[in-house]
This record gives structure tokens, sequence and C-alpha cells, in this order.
């Protein structure tokens, strides 16, 4: 029985195509060999990082205008070297300037919760903020 405490991801593959997955040697930023028109093409054996995965949207941290695929940001809470850790993606060019709100709200989650923050903008680029 699906987990009903997360939305359901639609027609959203952002993750698909953003993440880097290790198991199926699978760079970030190029589309999973398995994705197809209709999601993923191997959803009931695909791998426990592909299983495990949230983003920030379908844990209900951000309202239904912030799914990745509708806002152009991908976000997901993970463990780094600085503990948690909440990274940032811009999957569409200027996407952070269009949803400054999106960004607020991610930000006070960051501050209330004591997490670093990665952001990596469009061309690549990233950077850190890491909290005291």
């Amino acid at each position: 029985m699906a987990n009903k405490k997360y939305r359901k991801c639609g027609q959203c593959t952002a993750c698909c195509t953003t993440l880097k997955i290790v198991s199926l040697e699978k760079p970030a930023g190029s589309p999973c060999k398995h994705l197809k028109r209709s999601g993923c093409g191997f959803y009931e054996s695909r791998p426990e990082e592909c299983r495990g995965f949230q983003c920030v949207w379908s844990e209900h941290l951000l309202p239904n205008s912030a799914r990745p695929d509708k806002s152009g940001i991908m976000a997901y809470r993970h463990e780094s070297q600085w503990g948690d850790t909440l990274t940032l993606v811009e999957i569409r060019k200027g996407s952070f300037q269009r949803n400054a709100r999106h960004i607020n709200t991610l930000q006070q989650l960051v501050d209330k919760n004591a997490w670093a923050l990665v952001v990596i903008d469009s061309s690549g680029r990233s950077a850190a903020m890491v909290p005291d």
C-alpha cells in the first residue's frame, strides 16, 4: 500500500533527470535510461535510491504550485558532511527568481531547523550555507 503521508508525483519526473543515481550509473542532469513518457519504466523494481527518495514538495513542505516540474525548482533533504541538509536545484533558468515565495518558505525551514543549505543554479554553480 502506498504511503499516504507523501504526495503522489503525478506527471513530475524531475528527480529522474536532475539527480545522480549511483546504482544506475546515471549522472546528474541527464534523463534516466528507464524514464518513459509515462514515468519510470521499471517502477516496481527500481533501486532503493529511487524508491526512498522524496522531494520536499512530496513531503507537503511546499504548496501544490511548487511541484518541481511546474516550478522549475527541486528541493530535497538529505545528510551531508554538514549534517541535515536541504539542497535546492534550479531545473530551469530563472526559476529561483520566478518562485521567490517558495524560496522564502524553504529558507524559513532551513533557519527553523538549523539545516545546511546547498543551492545549485541551472548552470551547475553551487553554494553552501552552513549553520553555526
